[in-house]
Formats: C-alpha cells, structure tokens, sequence
C-alpha cells in the first residue's frame, strides 16, 4: 500500500490529520497543560528539563494509540517519542533502532489508514529548511509511564 503523502504546516504548530497523513511540528507542545513532562533542551546533562529520562513504566504495553486520544507528541531524542493524551497521561514510544535526525529536528510526519498509530507504522523524519522527506523509521510499543513529580523551587 502506498501513501501520498501531502504536508500541511499549520501556524500554530498543530497536528494535522487529513487523508491519511499525520505531521508533527516542533514546538507544539508549548503552552499546552503538560508540567510533569518537559521540553528536551539538547544539551544533555542532569538538567530539570532531562527527569523525562526518570519515568517508570506503568502498565503493559499497548500495540496502539488513538489518534483522539493525543493531545501532545514530544520528540525526546533519536529513538523516544512521549505521545501526552488528552487525560494527561502519557505513553512512550521507543523506536527499535535509532531514527536519524530525529531528535535534532523534532519533526516527523506518518501515514495510516485508521484513526490510530500502531506499533507497525513508520514516521517519517521532517528536515529543515522546507521540511523535506529525511529518514523513515518504525515504531515501537506504546508504553505507559509514570514521571518523577516536579521539583518545586522557590
């Protein structure tokens, strides 16, 4: 089966789903609800923004997420993906193998043809400038987890 794929960017950074192609763009889950799972900054480190490195697993493993459950896709780094859900939960997704560029560009796109990603499916690295087509890479299970609670400062 083959897809046609047809890259939409939105202003506001947000997830388009139409005939069949999903894209993500950086940065769109800034402003969203989201303090136990922070923004990588890419400098690697012991900084508060790594605690997404601490979480737990909590529960089995799922084959698929529904795409009307996901309110936020974070690209981590070159092999995780943290899919936050409408009810504030969040589901990791580790790739098999690691996805080039990934992590630095935080872009990717993904075709499917229900209204859910599965562990069978394959997204698509989005390089800038002009988001052309990089890398495409399988997914993995979809993993629930748990984080640390955010550290207060005062």
């Amino acid at each position: 089966m083959s897809y046609r794929f047809s890259l939409i960017m939105l202003a506001s950074g947000a997830l388009l789903v139409s005939a069949g192609v999903g894209v993500v763009q950086k940065g769109w889950a800034q402003g969203n609800k989201t303090p136990e799972v922070q923004q990588q900054d890419g400098k690697g480190g012991d900084s508060p923004k790594d605690g997404w490195k601490q979480a737990k697993p909590n529960g089995q493993p799922r084959s698929c997420i529904s795409l009307t459950e996901l309110q936020t896709p974070i690209v981590r780094d070159d092999k995780t993906i943290d899919f936050i859900l409408k009810d504030g939960s969040v589901i990791r997704n580790i790739l098999p193998d690691s996805c080039p560029q990934l992590g630095f560009e935080e872009h990717f796109s993904y075709s499917r043809s229900m209204n859910r990603l599965c562990s069978t499916d394959v997204i698509t690295v989005l390089v800038s400038p002009g988001l052309s087509r990089g890398a495409s890479c399988g997914l993995g299970h979809f993993q629930p987890v748990t984080t640390p609670p955010k550290e207060e400062t005062h």
